[in-house]
C-alpha cells in the first residue's frame, strides 16, 4: 500500500510537470529553427521557481550569445526586465512568421502574459557552423517587435538574450 502510494504520487508529479519532456532537449542538427523556438517559448512559459525553464533556454543560446549574457546566472536575470519577463510563466505562446536566409532564420512569435497582455517577441537564430553544435540552430538574440515582420533583406542587428 505504502509502495503504490509512492508509485501514484511519482507518476503524478511526472504527468503535472509540463518540464518533464523539455528537459531531454538539447541542441541537436535534426531541429529545424521553428522547433527550437518553441522548446524556448515552452521552457518559459513552463518555468518553475528553481528556473529549470531558463536554464532549458540557456542550452539553445548560441556561443555568441552566451558572451553577451554572461553565465546562467546573469542570463536568468534578464527574465526579470519589464521587456522579457512576459515571457516567463505566460498564459500561451504562438510562434508566427518564419524567415531564413542561409544559415539565419528569424523566427516571430506572440506570447499572452500573465497579465492578459499581448507581447510579440522575433527570435534570430543562426544554425552554427562549427564545433560541437554544427549545424545546430541556436538562438542569437530576441528581440521585442510589434507583430509586422521584418522585409524579406531582413538585417540581423538585434539585441541578443
Amino acid at each position: 500500500m505504502f509502495i503504490s502510494g509512492i508509485l501514484s504520487l511519482f507518476l503524478l508529479s511526472c504527468v503535472s510537470d509540463p518540464l518533464v519532456d523539455l528537459r531531454e532537449r538539447f541542441p541537436d542538427p535534426g531541429l529545424s529553427a521553428p522547433e527550437v523556438v518553441e522548446i524556448q517559448l515552452r521552457a518559459l512559459q513552463y518555468n518553475n521557481p528553481d528556473d529549470d525553464g531558463i536554464e532549458i533556454v540557456y542550452r539553445f543560446a548560441a556561443p555568441s550569445n552566451k558572451l553577451a549574457t554572461g553565465p546562467l546566472a546573469r542570463f536568468s536575470r534578464l527574465f526579470l526586465s519589464p521587456q522579457y519577463a512576459p515571457m516567463v510563466n505566460a498564459e500561451s505562446v504562438e510562434l508566427l512568421e518564419f524567415r531564413a536566409q542561409e544559415d539565419i532564420a528569424l523566427q516571430g512569435s506572440r506570447v499572452v502574459g500573465e497579465d492578459g497582455n499581448e507581447y510579440f517577441y522575433l527570435f534570430i537564430l543562426q544554425k552554427q557552423g562549427a564545433g560541437n553544435y554544427k549545424d545546430c540552430w541556436m538562438t542569437i538574440g530576441v528581440q521585442v517587435y510589434s507583430g509586422v515582420f521584418p522585409s524579406p533583406d531582413f538585417s540581423v542587428d538585434s539585441q541578443s538574450i
